[in-house]
């Protein structure tokens, strides 16, 4: 009797999700995400990053996602990124998952804040980042990973991940709120 994950593997079948509005870290050709509409904080998905089975040298622990937009001119002040997030497997020294929020302005200076994802458990968080910019930020880039280089067999689960200023609109990125998911055809290699 094989697994799926057997199953999967002897037939080179993989499944691709497009999750508009974002750019997602892959490790060759293994997506390393999955929608999953079981699980959700709010809505009807959670998206849900799977330790990456490194097979090779070449082929890293590398898994995330992350958005690039600009800013407009209103959005200039304090802004706030936030998510909810729970995992499964965590090991005791933490994840290394986390988000970066960078900030760029229009005369090329960059800040990096960061978002840790500390005290993960199997019950939906909110972690929260609030932003003073020390430059008037022109775009920001947001994203979720990892140092590609160590496993982390942290399963995490992420939802509902808004940036802007404090208000009733705080949505700025595309899909902030991971509702939109298309399953790609399968990639058949074997």
């Amino acid at each position: 009797q094989h697994d799926w994950e057997s199953a999967l593997e002897s037939l080179s079948v993989w499944k691709q999700w497009s999750l508009p509005g974002w750019s997602l870290a892959r490790v060759l050709d293994r997506p390393t995400l999955e929608v999953d509409r079981e699980v959700a904080a709010e809505g009807v998905q959670s998206v849900r990053f799977d330790p990456v089975r490194s097979k090779n040298y070449y082929e890293q622990y590398l898994r995330g996602m992350g958005q690039s937009l600009f800013l407009p001119a209103e959005a200039q002040g304090p802004l706030v990124f936030s998510c909810r997030a729970r995992a499964v497997n965590v090991p005791a020294k933490g994840t290394g998952l986390g988000w970066t929020v960078e900030l760029q302005s229009a005369d090329d200076r960059v800040e990096h804040h960061r978002l840790g994802l500390a005290d993960l458990t199997d019950q939906w968080q909110t972690y929260r980042l609030e932003i003073l910019p020390g430059l008037k930020p022109l775009a920001a880039t947001v994203s979720l990973g990892n140092l590609p280089w160590f496993p982390d067999p942290t399963v995490l689960l992420i939802d509902d991940a808004p940036l802007g200023a404090e208000g009733p609109e705080p949505h700025r990125l595309v899909n902030g709120g991971l509702e939109q998911a298309e399953l790609l055809p399968a990639r058949l290699t074997g």
